[in-house]
């Protein structure tokens, strides 16, 4: 789970004393890399960002001075400053707290008898305690979704770390196509978890991440479908900028499910995503997808295979026996509700040649497409298809 600047500072001990004087709508700001004591204003030498910066302004009391060092700090995307005030500084410039204030930069200061080197090691000391958290929980969530043999015992280890069974869990799973595993895949993974941690801290919201088979699978905690729905809009709008050449897919599972039943769900979410891909729907909730759910969830898959073979196998055996695309044809003739003039056009033949078409699928499945139940049956069977890669 993310850590924001308001959770480290308040999790640091009462005797430092910290105080919080500007920047206070930054302070739900996640993504923090490292704590540092800055002394030298230098900007060539300070590159570090993402970073929790603390300073007692030993070189630089001039506030011009102090202001261009916030204005650099802003630039390397710090995201907070405490100041050590009581000797080289009184107090904090009204400029800098005005600025801060203006970029949602937090400002802490703490009194002169606290040592810096004891806060920046408390800080340090959260910032690891919680990335170990984070390993170990993604580890947990990733053994309940794969085995539920032992999800009791699971479940305690997450009561540990602040979860609980009586929350929601929704699980997703985000697919880039074409994406270089060995090459990219490392950036990749940073680039989706700075956006996710920055979103669910907007909205104080928690949730796991891990990769697993060259897809990075999350798991929403306690999150209806609007608060989803904003971190996977964030998401696609920055990946789809960065990633111009791939498509991005995200397929997100049953909402409001309990742990118990986190698998089945993982199970079923990872099934649909053969069928966004195959439609090239970007995103797609499984709540949505009604004929999908009824076929994931009530026909088993030797039985899908028999309906698939059926309807569609048989035709593709045909089509490349005899040179035709009869599989092509009803696909598009289910795809148009049976139009036979659309369907026409969008094959550029006449529409009588595509009336004979579903005469010489009927002789050949012994499925009369131009039934309710045939359509039905090849409806069945090209979703099948789509969700097994059939």
């Amino acid at each position: 789970m993310p850590i924001s600047v308001c959770d480290i500072m308040d999790s640091l001990s009462p005797l430092w004393r910290i105080r919080l004087i500007a920047g206070k709508g930054g302070i739900k700001k996640t993504d923090i890399h490292w704590v540092s004591i800055v002394e030298d204003y230098n900007t060539e030498k300070f590159k570090n960002i993402n970073e929790i910066v603390i300073t007692s302004c030993l070189n630089n009391t001039n506030e011009s001075c102090i202001l261009s060092f916030v204005v650099n700090l802003h630039k390397s995307k710090a995201r907070a400053l405490i100041i050590n005030v009581g000797k080289y500084i009184k107090e904090v410039p009204n400029s800098v707290i005005d600025y801060c204030n203006k970029i949602d930069l937090p400002l802490y200061t703490i009194p002169w008898d606290v040592l810096m080197s004891d806060v920046s090691k408390e800080i340090s000391f959260i910032l690891m305690k919680n990335e170990t958290e984070n390993i170990n929980t993604a580890e947990i969530m990733k053994t309940i979704l794969l085995d539920t043999k032992n999800i009791n015992e699971q479940m305690n280890k997450l009561t540990e770390y602040g979860f609980s069974n009586k929350s929601s869990y929704c699980p997703a799973i985000l697919k880039v196509k074409n994406l270089i595993i060995d090459k990219d895949y490392e950036n990749f993974i940073k680039r989706v978890k700075v956006c996710c941690d920055r979103v669910t801290g907007e909205i104080s919201a928690k949730y796991v991440a891990f990769s697993y088979n060259g897809v990075i699978v999350f798991v929403f905690i306690d999150m209806g479908k609007k608060e989803i729905d904003k971190i996977i809009k964030t998401l696609m709008e920055e990946l789809l900028i960065k990633y111009l050449n791939h498509k991005v897919y995200i397929c997100v599972g049953h909402l409001n499910d309990n742990i118990y039943n986190l698998s089945v769900n993982f199970n079923n979410v990872s099934i649909l995503l053969n069928a966004a891909v195959s439609n090239n729907s970007y995103i797609t909730y499984y709540d949505d997808m009604e004929l999908y759910k009824i076929i994931i969830e009530s026909i088993n898959f030797d039985t899908a295979k028999k309906i698939f073979d059926r309807a569609i196998a048989t035709l593709k055996r045909y089509d490349s026996e005899n040179n035709m695309d009869l599989s092509k044809c009803i696909k598009t003739y289910i795809n148009y509700d049976g139009n036979v003039k659309k369907v026409a056009n969008e094959l550029f033949v006449h529409r009588n040649t595509i009336n004979n078409k579903m005469r010489k699928i009927n002789e050949i499945t012994g499925i009369n497409p131009i039934t309710l139940d045939g359509k039905v049956l090849f409806s069945l069977a090209i979703k099948i298809s789509e969700l097994y890669g059939l």
